[in-house]
């Protein structure tokens, strides 16, 4: 009789089993015997990347490296090289990468040893520099006529915000009270955006002046 271990014809795991016979005869006389079954993995897990990316937003996530294996419990690390440096366990999504290009590569190791490897690139693209003159000057009165909006650069961008007329700051439109009027600009071949603001107050002025 099989006295210890998986009989003939089980699935065994990987590894080393001791399988055990015993033999007993009609007196009761018994004798065993013991041999060992050794199950080699020797296939590598497979580790499939995502596509390369660019992005203006330093914080990248959904690039989760995606892994099979004839056996379970594979894990899996990643190293990053180039713009941004760094190594971790699992999943690089929501890393701050650098402006640059860095390459992301994923590292899948099963439970025997064996591994694949794949890489991609993260590049973050920089945002533009984008500023707007102050006005001149930057208190107005009510009833003042409509006054040119200030520079901004680069050449381009669209301003937002109370009071705009065209390419005019309304006070009369705008309302009494402080007023922000940004510059948005964004550039074209990278599709990054960026904005400056500057303000402008707007009184009522009216009253009495008093004598001296």
């Amino acid at each position: 009789v099989l006295s210890s271990g998986l009989a003939s014809g089980s699935t065994f795991p990987v590894g080393v089993s001791t399988i055990t016979y015993v033999v007993t005869d009609a007196a009761n006389n018994q004798d065993s015997c013991s041999f060992t079954v050794t199950v080699t993995d020797t296939t590598k897990p497979t580790v499939t990347c995502p596509g390369d990316t660019s992005s203006c937003d330093p914080v990248i996530n959904g690039i989760a490296a995606t892994t099979s294996d004839n056996c379970t419990g594979e894990t899996v690390a990643y190293t990053l090289t180039g713009a941004t440096t760094g190594s971790g366990a699992g999943d690089a999504s929501g890393t701050t990468f650098n402006v640059g290009m860095t390459t992301v590569q994923y590292l899948a190791t099963d439970t025997s040893g064996n591994q694949d490897s794949c890489s991609f690139t993260v590049t973050i693209n920089p945002l533009p520099t984008v500023a707007i003159a102050a006005f001149t000057p930057d208190t107005v009165c009510l009833n003042d006529p409509a006054i040119n909006l200030p520079v901004g650069t680069p050449a381009t961008g669209t301003y937002s915000g109370n009071g705009i007329v065209g390419t005019t700051f309304d006070p009369s439109t705008a309302g009494i009270g402080a007023h922000y009027v940004v510059y948005s600009y964004t550039d074209s071949i990278t599709s990054c955006s960026n904005m400056d603001s500057t303000m402008i107050v707007v009184n009522s002025c009216v009253g009495v002046d008093e004598n001296g």
